[in-house]
């Protein structure tokens, strides 16, 4: 994927204020319209991802406590940000 100058610009200020010279960033944005704000929702810094693969670690059933869904929880995060910012209400670090 080659994306748009602007999302360029825009990691790489992500990037510099990180003091980083490496690393991943992930955003959800409409495909189409590159007018709508982005959200930058994981920038990974290290080679170790926030969501380590299960298939990888030495002992995956211990890696999360019993019910912990991580994909989960951050889905309902990023729908609960653009369902308030459609409404133009403030926006809260809590998941609901």
């Amino acid at each position: 994927w080659n994306p748009p100058d602007d999302i360029v610009k825009e990691v790489t200020n992500l990037a510099e204020l990180a003091n980083s010279s490496w690393g991943s960033v992930e955003l959800l944005f409409p495909e189409h319209d590159h007018s709508v704000d982005r959200l930058y929702y994981d920038i990974n810094l290290s080679c170790i991802s926030t969501f380590p693969d299960p298939s990888v670690v030495p002992d995956p059933e211990r890696l999360w406590p019993e019910g912990f869904d991580p994909y989960g929880d951050m889905a309902q995060y990023i729908l609960k940000h653009i369902v308030q910012t459609r409404r133009g209400t403030t926006f809260s670090d809590g998941i609901p």
